[in-house]
């Protein structure tokens, strides 16, 4: 009987995804083969670590600045939405033009990728989970957002969406990422909770300049706008754990967004037949394919900047970089929609930039596993 020692490096803790690369090990006395090639997503997160299974501080930044060049890029495109909203434009309608670039844009480049061998097919799991979670984030985030900005604005939407983002995003990484939350992080967490409650406090008024839904303003529209809107955040939640699950199990980034895109379009585009419908959808001026299909370029921008960032690094810090689209959605308001600047926006924008260098803080080194596997020889 001998024993054979592996040790593993996991930048973000115990995950699945390791013991699964190792159980996937063959069990034999052979000298092992010559490792596979890895495609260059993979030897770019490889090449993060070093041997003492730490994270270099140059990855650790790449991460930052991937995640804050996504935040800079969804805010892009929300202000975009918001115009297509204003234009009476049906939700489901933008949400799969939206779509159209990222899928017209990575698809052509997978499909190289993939004749040339550079990447491979995703896992059937990998593909089940990301189609499902890709599916739900297009009808129950997407959709629901965009008819959320018709009913309680930007100012409102966006706090909730990415609290309930933080809050889900959390959770899900922790229950079926195995993703640690310390202490500082939980701290993080909940300044951007409170900067976001913050927020809401002071939304009313700047939601009154922008609002244009001709919906009746009564008490249950607007709460159903903000059930939609947490439903977005909930929906995206998921949806990046469920990225962050194909990803960090080797699937291409490219691969990834074409999965989800493309799902999505699949499950809108009969949905567009009954809203708006055909003679609805004819009636689409230049002018408004233009702003739909910008919003769709800034959001394959943000969605790729989003897919690279959960690949170095976890869920709940990538979501708490996102939260800063709620300052960069404040300044969207008073610059483009002449929404007021008031007490409770100043005081949620300073609380926002304190929970996110909380959280930066508490990144600078990651954990390694070390797994003990027996061998009969």
């Amino acid at each position: 009987m001998a024993n054979r020692y592996v040790r593993v490096y996991c930048p973000n803790g115990p995950s699945p995804f390791c013991k699964v690369f190792l159980l996937s090990q063959p069990q034999t006395s052979n000298p092992p083969e010559p490792p596979a090639e890895v495609e260059p997503e993979s030897q770019a997160t490889t090449a993060a670590t070093t041997s003492a299974g730490t994270t270099k501080p140059s990855a650790l930044w790449k991460g930052v600045c991937w995640g804050l060049l996504s935040a800079v890029a969804y805010s892009a495109a929300n202000v975009f939405l918001k115009m297509s909203e204003r234009d009476g434009l049906a939700p489901v309608w933008v949400s799969f033009v939206k779509a159209i670039p990222t899928v017209a844009i990575y698809a052509p480049l997978v499909l190289w990728q993939l004749k040339s061998g550079k990447i491979t097919y995703p896992t059937r799991k990998a593909f089940i989970i990301l189609a499902i979670a890709s599916v739900a984030g297009h009808l129950f985030g997407n959709v629901a957002f965009q008819w959320s900005l018709g009913v309680v604005g930007v100012a409102m939407s966006v706090p909730l969406c990415l609290g309930m983002l933080i809050l889900g995003g959390a959770v899900l990484g922790r229950m079926f990422l195995h993703e640690r939350i310390s202490m500082q992080s939980g701290i993080s967490i909940l300044v951007l909770i409170f900067a976001i409650l913050v927020l809401c406090f002071g939304a009313g008024e700047a939601n009154a300049a922008v609002q244009t839904s001709q919906l009746p303003g009564s008490s249950w529209i607007v709460l159903f706008g903000v059930i939609c809107a947490c439903s977005a955040g909930l929906s995206y939640a998921a949806l990046g754990a469920a990225i962050r699950y194909g990803v960090a199990g080797n699937t291409s980034v490219m691969m990834t967004l074409v999965i989800v895109c493309g799902t999505g379009m699949l499950a809108l585009g009969p949905l567009c037949l009954l809203t708006p419908g055909i003679a609805e959808m004819q009636k689409t001026t230049l002018p408004q394919w233009g702003i739909m299909l910008t919003a769709g370029v800034w959001n394959a921008v943000a969605f790729y900047a989003l897919t690279r960032a959960l690949k170095m690094t976890n869920v709940t810090f990538v979501n708490s970089l996102n939260a800063s689209q709620t300052a960069m959605a404040a300044l969207a308001g008073i610059l483009f929609f002449a929404e007021p600047m008031t007490v409770a926006l100043g005081a949620g924008l300073l609380l926002t930039i304190i929970g996110l260098l909380i959280m930066r803080r508490d990144h600078g080194e990651d954990h390694q596993v070390e797994e003990h596997i027996g061998e009969t020889g």
